[in-house]
């Protein structure tokens, strides 16, 4: 069997990083050549490997292509030690970047179900009572006062109802009514509203930027909007799929 020669190794290297690899690439670039995280996923492609370097390139917004050269310290003797080295350079790259995981969460987002997906719902209720306060005082002003007319507009009609129903339930409580449920829904809405916005910072830096998210991307923004409106659920929810992730990685190591 004849022994692969240099130029076999690296175009097998270069092959298999740039097919199963490019989230190690953009740790690379980013780490090593200083790129964002933005700039580093904008095509990564490993371009070519030395004994002593590695040269990556990214697109640019003009449709060209940027080129990275990464030193490699201390050199190669040979290129059967580029495996090595590489799974090496990722580790450190990935400390570097404050320890990102092994586990990419890129493109991956799980819907909140049962106690999760009612958390969201009374959560998207509550935002949505607050928004339409005025919309619902002035449906109940015209239909008591008949400023709409004869035969009251749908619109007009399911207003009133909601004043209504929460002016009963109120009452029934002995809360003030109407006035009172007003006091209620304006009196949480800074803290709720706070608390989430607090949750979603604290999410992004510990659970997305930990598991390659990118800012913006469609996964971001569905995480990030499940934290909005559930809170707790949905880091527990995340940390779940993490956590089956790992478990099926390290499954295939067996």
């Amino acid at each position: 069997m004849a022994t692969p020669t240099d130029s076999d190794i690296k175009t097998r290297i270069i092959t298999h990083m740039n097919h199963d690899h490019a989230r190690e690439l953009t740790h690379y670039l980013r780490a090593f050549s200083g790129l964002s995280a933005h700039a580093a996923r904008s095509k990564p492609t490993l371009a070519d490997v030395s004994l002593d370097q590695l040269t990556l390139t990214t697109a640019t917004a003009g449709g060209g292509l940027e080129t990275h050269t990464i030193p490699l310290s201390p050199p190669l003797a040979n290129l059967g030690e580029m495996r090595t080295r590489l799974i090496e350079m990722d580790v450190t790259a990935r400390e570097q970047l404050g320890g990102i995981s092994d586990i990419s969460m890129s493109g991956c987002y799980k819907a909140p179900r049962g106690f999760d997906a009612v958390v969201f719902f009374l959560v998207a209720t509550y935002y949505m009572q607050w928004a339409a306060l005025d919309w619902v005082a002035a449906a109940h002003a015209a239909a008591t006062t008949g400023a709409s007319g004869g035969d009251l507009d749908w619109a007009t009609s399911a207003g009133n109802a909601v004043w209504l129903f929460w002016d009963a339930v109120f009452s029934a409580l002995g809360a003030g009514g109407w006035a009172g449920y007003v006091m209620v829904v304006q009196a949480i809405v800074i803290p709720v509203l706070l608390i989430h916005i607090v949750e979603g910072i604290w999410f992004e830096r510990s659970r997305l930027d930990k598991h390659d998210v990118v800012r913006f991307e469609a996964s971001w923004w569905l995480w990030m909007m499940s934290v909005f409106f559930e809170g707790f659920p949905a880091f527990a929810r995340f940390d779940r799929v993490v956590a089956e992730k790992k478990r099926v990685k390290e499954a295939k190591k067996h």
